[in-house]
């Protein structure tokens, strides 16, 4: 017979991959999208694997197939570039169903259902988990990630090691952000929570090579798709703005209802009508009010976080350390490989720059939940307000966010350099409005990303 907590927590799965479903078959599409969606073309329809990414923002493309290969399989099948946004949600929902397996075992079954309740039916990872944009992805890397420490925290693994190095090589394909999970990994050996096989970490870095040699290639007789440098290294640590804001995000917004700026543009207007978006975008601007009260909570959860265990929370971890321990020590070492790399970065971070550790992010909240002990009727009042913010919120994401409706304020639309099969073949057509300016619009010209950004400009 299956446990009460068990039922809850797939329901949850349930009500959140139907929702993601739904989202992911109405998600739209802009220019983000439509740099992948060329490269994905050009192996659905032209069976050319391109040897790079997308473009960069100071010039170059992004080393390796990885981007085109992900895009254009599933377009194989579908020819719709909605079917992106479907591997999309499956890569979330296996994510998913990876952290649970391992915070079932570490936390048990009252922190199994509060982690599905904040990570699996959180509003970030609702609306960035139905539609087709690279950080998106970085939520399956991230979850692969811990999944691997986890299962190698007592003893060595060939082919874990070799497939967590691996993954890091495929992340570095499609995100920056691949370099949070590398300092995290080194980390976590250092202070004894991870066991490596060191062969498997050398076939896993020679199979992430390998996977770059047509790049390699390519490079020498196209030296523009090289990746520019720019921007100073260690920028965080010299201005502390970019770090604190990276900090922020990791810490208070992410175990929060309160989203991006421009996911709150809620209008009502295409789906139910101007008389009903007169009082339904005004309520949700009380609901984003709300939202950000639960910020409270997040800063709750982070002061207990550090508070306890102190120093000792740093030392290195005991074979003896139960599996919570580890996992609360795994945690807090992700925290701080996340600074680091926060630190490091030539670029101020943005949301999705975190979005790979966005199950680290949820955890010091998963841990304060658990030990917190309320007033029966205080917790259900509580817990009530929050499951009704985030339902209306889930409600309005699916329904009227740019991402999610077709027209209104602030629409997500195309515009292209020049007529093209593209829009006709992957079915944007009639879906999305494309529009044509010579001058501002897309290039569908895979190397013209190549240049830098500026230069567009």
């Amino acid at each position: 017979m299956i446990r009460r907590e068990t039922a809850l927590v797939y329901a949850m799965f349930a009500a959140g991959l139907a929702l993601g479903l739904v989202m992911a078959l109405r998600s739209q599409a802009s220019v983000d999208q439509v740099r992948f969606l060329v490269l994905g073309w050009h192996f659905a329809e032209l069976g050319e694997l391109l040897p790079f990414g997308t473009g960069m923002s100071r010039g170059g493309l992004v080393p390796g197939s990885a981007s085109g290969l992900l895009v254009g399989a599933p377009l194989k099948i579908w020819g719709d570039y909605r079917s992106a946004s479907l591997v999309t949600l499956a890569m979330h929902a296996v994510a998913f169903l990876l952290l649970d397996s391992v915070v079932k075992r570490c936390l048990g079954a009252r922190g199994r259902v509060l982690f599905a309740a904040v990570y699996w039916l959180n509003p970030w990872r609702i609306y960035y988990g139905s539609h087709l944009w690279n950080p998106n992805w970085m939520f399956w890397f991230g979850a692969f990630h811990l999944w691997t420490c986890y299962h190698m925290r007592e003893r060595r693994s060939f082919w874990l090691s070799t497939l967590q190095v691996l993954s890091v090589g495929i992340a570095f394909q499609l995100h920056g952000s691949f370099l949070t999970l590398a300092v995290i990994s080194v980390l976590l050996w250092w202070r004894g929570y991870l066991r490596v096989h060191w062969l498997g970490i050398a076939v896993g870095v020679g199979l992430s090579l390998a996977s770059l040699i047509p790049w390699m290639i390519a490079s020498e007789a196209r030296p523009e798709i090289l990746p520019m440098h720019g921007g100073t290294i260690g920028r965080g640590f010299l201005f502390a703005y970019p770090l604190l804001k990276g900090l922020s995000y990791l810490c208070f917004r992410f175990p929060s209802l309160y989203t991006d700026r421009h996911t709150l543009r809620y209008d009502f207007t295409p789906e139910f009508g101007a008389a009903a978006d007169a009082w339904m975008a005004p309520t949700m601007e009380t609901v984003v009010v709300l939202a950000k009260a639960t910020v409270v909570f997040a800063i709750l959860a982070q002061w207990w976080f550090w508070r306890t265990g102190g120093r000792a929370g740093f030392a290195r971890r005991e074979d003896a350390a139960d599996e919570r321990t580890w996992l609360l020590g795994a945690a807090r070492w992700g925290f701080v490989g996340s600074a680091v790399t926060f630190g490091l970065s030539p670029t101020t971070i943005m949301s999705y720059q975190v979005f790979i550790v966005f199950h680290l992010a949820v955890l010091p909240l998963v841990f304060w939940l658990e030990q917190l002990r309320l007033d029966t009727r205080v917790r259900r009042g509580i817990a009530g307000a929050v499951a009704a913010i985030t339902v209306v919120t889930m409600f309005a994401q699916c329904l009227a966010a740019p991402m999610y409706r077709s027209g209104g304020r602030d629409e997500v639309f195309v515009k292209l350099q020049h007529e093209h099969p593209l829009p006709d073949d992957v079915g944007l057509t009639g879906r999305v409005r494309v529009e044509i300016d010579p001058e501002w619009g897309t290039p569908l010209d895979p190397y013209e990303y190549a240049r830098s950004r500026d230069s567009r400009e």
